[in-house]
């Protein structure tokens, strides 16, 4: 097994706070839609079926999101009689319809795509925006991730044993984390 020392001093359930981890989520949700938007914007200006499947794809990303988010709050329901130890596993059942999604829906996309352009290629018109749909789009994760390492940063303030981020990420049992 791993030495996870510095995890047990962490909440609980070996994760950051429900409230840190929802505003991660929700910061991502957010980033997720921004790229949907700049995507589906660069499409309606070019002919790039490749700008409607990146839409498509992070489409899917952010539905990811959004059943994470359910299955976040599903976990906090107190115990009642059908689950008498709670609601808790859900998590890790919304984050595997997530991993189900990423794979389906991902790979079908990607099936479609790739077929698309064997079968009628197009010309590159106006590259320029496509490299200003993938800055924006750099922008948007780099912010997505600067939220979720600042949440850590808070997480770890005051420990008195720290951990490095990836040792965290490799103890944590929260699979919006991951």
């Amino acid at each position: 097994g791993r030495d996870c020392d510095g995890m047990a001093a962490m909440a609980p359930s070996g994760t950051p706070s429900d409230q840190g981890s929802a505003r991660v989520l929700l910061v991502a949700l957010a980033g997720h839609l921004a790229i949907v938007g700049v995507k589906l914007a660069a499409f309606a200006f070019t002919p790039y079926t490749a700008m409607l499947t990146e839409a498509i794809h992070s489409g899917v990303d952010t539905c990811d999101q959004l059943l994470l988010l359910v299955g976040q709050t599903r976990a906090r329901r107190p115990p009642d009689e059908t689950h008498p130890f709670g609601y808790g596993m859900e998590t890790y059942f919304w984050s595997f319809i997530v991993a189900l999604m990423i794979f389906g829906a991902g790979g079908a996309v990607s099936i479609w795509q790739g077929a698309h352009k064997l079968l009628s290629p197009q010309p590159i018109e106006r590259p320029w925006i496509s490299l200003v749909v993938l800055a924006l789009c750099a922008v948007f994760e780099a912010s997505s991730f600067t939220m979720a390492y600042r949440e850590f940063r808070r997480f770890m303030r005051g420990r008195r044993r720290q951990i490095s981020l990836w040792r965290f990420l490799a103890a944590s049992k929260d699979p919006n984390l991951l």
